[in-house]
């Protein structure tokens, strides 16, 4: 319920009338509601089988991730071997959070470059310049069409935002992009800006540690990351 009631105030000579809203104090404490989130769909035949421990590990190494496929075979035994459900449910819990540190499969081919940079394909050819050509931050300052200077206080560091004609040639790159892959069978699907980050996590991105992607808000009532 909201209470509603207006004062008067004397502002440089004239008579104002202000509306005052009064409302109830805000309670610290949430409802809690049960949220429905799918479970994440696991390779679990891929990841128990003991001839493709090897073949993760490496992929593991490679990836520089944080997973240990030993721990989730270990936590397979254990949730087998489980008969009492408080300590299943514990267990399963576990399970799932320690295979969604497992990366996907990686393809083969960029196994081979191992550290060095390997030129795929190059297209068109290389312009010659009778002059030292600017870098390309030095020519979007000048033509005012890319910020990424004094930007930390407000969206962090390492961003940026187009303007004017390199706006229009992102949109343009976006568009070409989705028009191929559509017609290639995939579906367009937009998301929400926020999500919970469990829903994040079972598509297998990490939201935690130092090198997620993944900026989290603090819900006002509960305090907890969202």
């Amino acid at each position: 319920m909201m209470l509603s009631s207006k004062r008067c105030f004397l502002r440089k000579g004239r008579l104002l009338t202000s509306a005052v809203t009064k409302q109830p104090a805000i309670s610290n404490t949430f409802p809690k509601k049960c949220l429905q989130i799918p479970q994440p769909q696991l390779n679990w035949e891929h990841l128990s089988n003991p001839a493709n421990k090897a073949k993760l590990k490496t992929n593991l190494l490679k990836r520089k991730s944080h997973g240990c496929i030993e721990t989730v075979l270990k936590l397979q035994r254990e949730l087998q071997n489980s008969e009492i459900a408080d300590e299943t449910d514990r267990i399963s819990l576990q399970l799932v959070a320690e295979a969604l540190k497992i990366p996907n499969d990686t393809h083969p081919e960029p196994f081979k470059y191992d550290q060095n940079p390997v030129e795929v394909r190059f297209c068109g050819e290389k312009p010659s310049f009778s002059f030292k050509p600017k870098e390309f931050s030095e020519l979007t300052d000048k033509i005012n069409i890319l910020h990424h200077k004094r930007l930390t206080p407000y969206c962090g560091n390492r961003s940026y935002f187009l303007l004017d004609g390199l706006s229009e040639l992102e949109h343009a790159l976006v568009r070409y992009a989705i028009d191929s892959i559509r017609k290639k069978g995939f579906q367009l699907v937009s998301v929400p800006d926020l999500l919970h980050h469990k829903i994040i996590e079972s598509c297998g991105m990490d939201t935690k540690g130092p090198r997620n992607q993944v900026s989290q808000i603090v819900h006002f009532f509960a305090l907890t990351p969202l």
